[in-house]
């Protein structure tokens, strides 16, 4: 169509212990209307909760403008009660970032995995179901 446009990978850390990226996926597609933030602290979409992949494309295409989502996780508390960090509050504003990022040193340490990743959080989240 003649625009400019960049896709921004979801995966791509810039650093582990601010957890940052080149920017917030999360915080873009809150702003577009996708989900809401979650105790989790992650984006939940209505309907897939936490089980979703976020790409950003930067683009000079002039888009429509979406309304944000206004949801919550209501009485849920699954992703508190598994996390095994015990980083996970009831506001994802008192999100224990390094108690979560110590978790995922030590799952990295364990024989075949040698990856941040926990995602017990992501896997009870389920919002709209």
């Amino acid at each position: 169509m003649g625009f400019s446009a960049m896709p921004i990978p979801a995966s791509q850390i810039i650093d582990w212990e601010k957890q940052t990226a080149h920017l917030s996926h999360k915080m873009i597609a809150l702003r577009a209307g996708i989900g809401w933030i979650g105790r989790n602290n992650l984006l939940v979409h209505p309907e897939y909760g936490a089980k979703i992949r976020l790409v950003t494309v930067l683009t000079d295409l002039p888009l429509i403008e979406n309304r944000t989502v206004e949801g919550d996780c209501g009485e849920c508390r699954k992703c508190i009660e598994i996390c095994p960090a015990g980083a996970l509050k009831e506001s994802y504003k008192d999100y224990d970032k390094k108690a979560c990022l110590d978790k995922l040193k030590n799952f990295s340490k364990t024989y075949g995995i040698g990856q941040y990743i926990c995602g017990l959080c992501v896997k009870v989240c389920d919002a709209g179901r």
